[in-house]
């Protein structure tokens, strides 16, 4: 099973690598560029798999940043939402016809200080970005989050400050653990960017951490579902016994009601027959008037 999961993703990769090769070429021979679906949907995972992890905190940041202006200076939700969709779908165009030529000036700059010569050097990190940017961080985040709201510490949008914090201090860790294995390394002299080192580079990706990562985040997801899953069925059933006493004392509620308009209403009736008796006392004490009896 493991020998068939290697050579899927062996084959993976190669299919990447040769769709690289040949969007580098064509920026290089035709000036264009190509569409590129996985950074276009996927971004910062994107940016991080590509360690690319300036451009990865520099794109959370400037999201932030617009998140939280919008936060601030506007009232009305429904701008909020159309305005976050626009800002989703200009990165979504942005990232996918321009994502390949920011790789590549990535990619030069790696190859120029001697990325491409070093030994047991990964060319993606799938470990950092599927895991971690993609499972783990919205994970903690929305346990965080929760927990945070259900103890009434903070409000419900915690989570639009708490993402991008987590994100860039984890995305910082990946990028000095890179700088940190690139300099333990013997000094490497700059190295020519051709084509043939391109190729070299691209193809350092080991596709055993592509399958390992793929199966910790598998793994992770799922263990994050069914505990999330957990935790909404406990919530429900948590709710409705707060319902049930809920419902039990309006219902109760509505009985001391009952009960106090019929005491106002019987209170009322006796009033009302004490009021009928009146008259006819009074028409006698008329006639008493009238024909005073005789006390001789």
């Amino acid at each position: 099973m493991e020998g068939r999961f290697s050579r899927m993703f062996e084959l993976l990769n190669q299919r990447n690598t040769e769709y690289y090769q040949q969007a580098f070429s064509r920026l290089d021979k035709e000036n264009k560029t190509t569409f590129n679906f996985a950074a276009a949907i996927f971004s910062v995972i994107w940016l991080v798999f590509r360690k690319m992890y300036g451009w990865a905190i520099l794109l959370i940041l400037a999201s932030g940043g617009v998140q939280y202006v919008l936060y601030a200076l506007c009232q009305n939700s429904k701008v909020k939402i159309i305005s976050l969709l626009v800002i989703w779908l200009v990165m979504i165009v942005g990232f996918g016809f321009w994502g390949n030529s920011l790789y590549y000036k990535t990619i030069k700059s790696g190859i120029s200080k001697g990325y491409a010569e070093i030994t047991g050097y990964n060319a993606i990190d799938p470990i950092g970005s599927m895991v971690i940017i993609g499972v783990v961080i919205p994970l903690l985040i929305g346990i965080t989050s929760g927990i945070l709201v259900a103890a009434k510490v903070t409000s419900s949008g915690v989570a639009v400050w708490l993402s991008p914090l987590m994100n860039v201090f984890f995305i910082a860790i990946f990028w000095a653990i890179n700088y940190r294995k690139f300099h333990a390394q013997e000094p490497v002299e700059s190295v020519e960017v051709t084509e043939e080192a391109v190729n070299k580079y691209l193809e350092k990706a080991n596709p055993k951490r592509l399958t390992v990562s793929v199966g910790i985040s598998t793994v992770t997801y799922l263990i994050s579902f069914l505990f999330i899953l957990t935790v909404m069925i406990a919530l429900v059933v948590v709710g409705m016994e707060d319902t049930n006493k809920k419902i039990k004392q309006q219902l109760d509620k509505i009985g001391e009601e009952v009960d106090k308009t019929r005491n106002k209403n019987s209170q009322k009736n006796l009033i009302g027959r004490k009021a009928l008796k009146q008259p006819a006392k009074f028409s006698d004490y008329l006639n008493a008037e009238k024909h005073p009896r005789r006390t001789d």
